[in-house]
């Protein structure tokens, strides 16, 4: 019965926090069942825009309104790669009323579907899921990469999908009842770091495996195909930096326990 009666009174704060559609960057979205799910926050990082940092949504007309979240980003799994290179979307459980606390939770490799939000909701937090690429999607580096970037680097669009999915929620989370001000943040990328000249040297070496001699011939090859290659080739691409920039209204958090263990820390989500 105390299960029943948890259920019923998450499920009574959504429905209560649900006016319907919202409008967000890029376009009108909407919940079902209470909560807004597969927002995109960023274009797909497909095709050319693979290995590359976040690029803004096109925007839309019609409301979205998902009935279930969006895939997990790419990673290798026990048959094969698993979840989608097109992955850039996040989840928005509202609260009722305006200012509440926010909590922004970012799964990486463990995917959305490892967290229960509603331990969270339930005490009037307003939460954030959202994906960003991981493993060989998010962390590649290589000459020609950086040599492609403005900021002669590359190595590190995880950490920059990360970004700009905080980006979205101080722009966008006060019309889901969340105080942009009050912004906790748990699972940022934080990783020791990989001399750049080091990575690139790996990711070359990973790529010929594949031969591919250049990004001419690596971007195009099916991704499910080179994200289990990392399996086959041992290879861990390295976090090149820079770290997160601090963000004014923004607290960064480890969590001492895995995603399983969120009712225990959920105090942390409430200053």
């Amino acid at each position: 019965m105390r299960g029943l009666a948890q259920y019923i009174f998450t499920a009574t704060c959504l429905l209560a926090a649900v006016h319907g559609p919202v409008q967000v960057t890029g376009g009108p979205v909407d919940a079902t069942e209470g909560v807004f799910r597969a927002i995109p926050f960023a274009a797909p990082p497909t095709g050319d825009l693979r290995w590359k940092p976040p690029a803004p949504v096109a925007p839309w007309n019609d409301v979205r309104k998902p009935d279930k979240a969006a895939s997990d980003c790419m990673r290798p799994g026990a048959r094969g790669a698993e979840g989608s290179e097109d992955c850039l979307y996040l989840n928005v459980w509202p609260a009722s009323g305006q200012n509440n606390p926010v909590a922004v939770l970012l799964p990486g490799p463990e995917g959305a579907a490892a967290i229960d939000a509603s331990v969270l909701v339930k005490r009037g937090i307003v939460v954030v899921v959202a994906n960003s690429r991981t493993g060989l999607m998010g962390y590649l580096a290589h000459p020609d990469l950086s040599a492609e970037s403005e900021k002669q680097t590359s190595g590190n669009y995880g950490l920059l999908d990360q970004i700009a999915a905080l980006q979205w929620v101080l722009k966008n989370i006060a019309a889901f009842g969340g105080d942009p001000k009050r912004i906790t943040v748990a699972g940022l990328a934080v990783h020791s770091k990989t001399p750049l000249a080091e990575a690139e040297k790996a990711g070359e070496a990973f790529a010929l495996s594949q031969n591919a001699h250049s990004m001419r011939f690596l971007r195009p090859m099916d991704a499910g195909d080179l994200v289990q290659a990392t399996v086959e080739e041992h290879f861990q691409p390295g976090f090149t930096g820079p770290a997160a920039p601090a963000i004014p209204g923004v607290k960064v958090i480890s969590l001492p326990g895995n995603w399983a263990g969120l009712a225990e820390w959920a105090g942390l989500f409430e200053k």
